[in-house]
């Protein structure tokens, strides 16, 4: 199963170039006074039946087309606006657009064509060829002569320049992957577990802070003379900074800590009363605080990147050196806080 998932991403770019760019075409525009809007009209469906038999494109065929420009309510006038044009091509599930126009100067009539980005209408590529009135519709050379050959040449264009913007997208999904791996992967920010958090710096210096809480039972009987009974509670409080290296998935931390801790001590006393008899409260026994000697050292870990239902994660595994935070020994799962 993992070998057909690494084959289909392998080869994803490959399909990706070979699906034919899809393309509609826009109605001819003609501002010529011998070349009629009819006779534009009959330009274009010749243009569209050649295009149509390349096999490196595929051109959305007259029906459909008709079906979806009425459902969208589309006029002429919306071939020049990028919204409604952006509606067809989701609609049709198409990229590009391709539209002609013949214009009259003198005896020189020009016609262009004009192959466009359809949502944003942006023009990618034209050819253009000129007649004079004498020859527009000569047999062999005049403009239904050579669609066949404009159609090939236009076919081609539009085949490379999809081929060219799919590696770009392919390329620009590749470096956005590997920008999403490195994010997902960086220890920059803030990470914790349990009642430990450590903060990595881009500086190559980080700083954790974590601590335990401990609450033990305690009775004492001494001689009948008097008893102790109740609970001491500890809290231990730990700060480490330092430097780190990363090489892969190993992390080595040099640091220095420092602890303190505060004891409080809730046990009852009683004493026997020599004079009345029986025992009597003392009280709270007390209460103090320490600080630790400043250590120093280093430890090795491995980490592990993965995720849950909860969000991301690393995993931090202890291989080798002196470990400041015992959590880490457990390969406790840090979460970005």
């Amino acid at each position: 199963m993992g070998k057909f998932f690494l084959l289909v991403i392998l080869f994803m770019p490959f399909i990706a170039y070979a699906q034919a760019p899809v393309l509609v075409m826009a109605d001819f525009e003609t501002r010529a006074r011998d070349v009629s809007a009819d006779e534009a009209s009959i330009i274009r469906d010749m243009f569209m039946d050649t295009l149509a038999t390349n096999q490196s494109i595929r051109v959305i065929d007259r029906h459909t087309m008709t079906r979806t420009l009425a459902e969208l309510e589309f006029v002429t006038t919306d071939w020049v606006n990028s919204t409604k044009t952006t509606m067809l091509a989701e609609t049709l599930d198409a990229e590009y657009l391709l539209d002609g126009t013949i214009i009259q100067l003198g005896p020189t009539i020009t016609f262009t064509l004009f192959f466009r980005d359809l949502r944003t209408l942006n023009v990618l590529g034209s050819l253009q060829k000129q007649y004079t009135v004498d020859n527009i519709w000569d047999g062999t050379n005049g403009l239904p002569a050579v669609l066949p050959s404009l159609a090939s040449d236009m076919a081609t264009t539009i085949a490379t320049t999809h081929i060219n913007f799919q590696a770009q997208r392919v390329a620009a999904q590749r470096a956005e992957d590997a920008r999403l791996f490195q994010e997902g992967s960086s220890l920059i920010g803030t990470w914790a577990a349990g009642n430990w958090s450590i903060t990595f710096n881009e500086n190559g210096t980080f700083t954790a802070n974590g601590g335990t809480h401990h609450s033990s039972t305690f009775f004492q009987r001494n001689n009948h003379a008097f008893t102790d009974e109740g609970t001491i509670e500890t809290w231990t409080t730990v700060t480490a900074r330092g430097t780190y290296t990363r090489e892969e998935n190993n992390i080595r931390l040099s640091w220095t800590r420092e602890s303190s801790s505060r004891t409080m001590d809730h046990r009852q006393r009683l004493e026997l009363d020599r004079w009345r008899g029986g025992f009597r409260r003392v009280g709270v026994i007390g209460e103090h605080t320490s600080s630790g000697s400043p250590s120093s050292g280093n430890v090795l870990y491995t980490i592990y990147f993965d995720s849950d239902i909860n969000g991301s994660f690393v995993r931090i595994q202890r291989r080798d050196g002196n470990d400041f935070m015992n959590v880490a020994t457990n390969g406790s799962n840090f979460r970005r806080r």
